[in-house]
């Protein structure tokens, strides 16, 4: 005659056929790749619910915490992925998910970051516009557009010079060509000519074969 003993967690152990039932339950974090997601990981996407195939399908760019809140924001692995490697925030993709596409997000030249590109995006400045200040960070390509230097003019003067200086230099009618020889002076002799001091030069009529 069996009899049933009744144990903490509901399970019955049969004692009279000794057949004990010691198969526990699996782990729920094992289902994740436990090569891929550590074990802090794997809780987030246990705690967001993400499917183990939606997960794996995410790039390895991506950690788990970055695929939970992927997940949680609505952001498909097909969609996330199509950003491309130099898109490797995910909370950087959540921010632009809602104000470009991944194809509209890639025409952005290379040089500008995904926080470069959302800050871009977020002041109305077009890829077209801002590919063509090629020497030029976003912030001060904002401020160019703001006081009406075009690329071309903006270009045309030296790397040395920065935004605020270009705008010195053009209220004093200073060209570009004019300009780029101080620079070039400067490199040549390790001399320190700033634009400060080159709308000095010219305000006081010195030029530069003078100096």
């Amino acid at each position: 005659k069996s009899l049933f003993i009744p144990v903490l967690a509901g399970a019955l152990v049969t004692c009279g056929g000794c057949r004990h039932n010691t198969e526990e339950s699996p782990q729920p974090l094992s289902q994740y790749d436990e090569v891929r997601f550590s074990t802090y990981a794997a809780e987030k996407l246990l705690e967001a619910g993400v499917p183990t195939l939606i997960a794996d399908s995410y790039d390895q760019r991506f950690d788990g915490e970055e695929i939970s809140r992927l997940y949680e924001s609505g952001i498909s692995p097909g969609e996330a992925n199509a950003y491309g490697e130099r898109f490797n925030d995910g909370d950087a993709i959540i921010k632009l998910a809602g104000k470009t596409t991944p194809e509209e997000a890639r025409v952005y030249d290379e040089k500008f970051g995904e926080y470069d590109i959302l800050y871009l995006i977020n002041n109305g400045i077009k890829p077209e516009t801002a590919n063509l200040y090629t020497k030029f960070s976003p912030i001060n390509i904002k401020y160019l557009l703001v006081v009406g230097i075009s690329p071309s003019v903006a270009n045309s003067y030296d790397k040395q010079f920065t935004n605020y200086q270009i705008i010195s230099l053009l209220d004093a009618g200073i060209s570009p060509e004019a300009a780029n020889k101080f620079a070039e002076l400067n490199r040549k002799f390790w001399t320190r000519i700033s634009a400060e001091e080159i709308v000095i030069f010219q305000n006081n009529g010195i030029l530069f074969n003078e100096i």
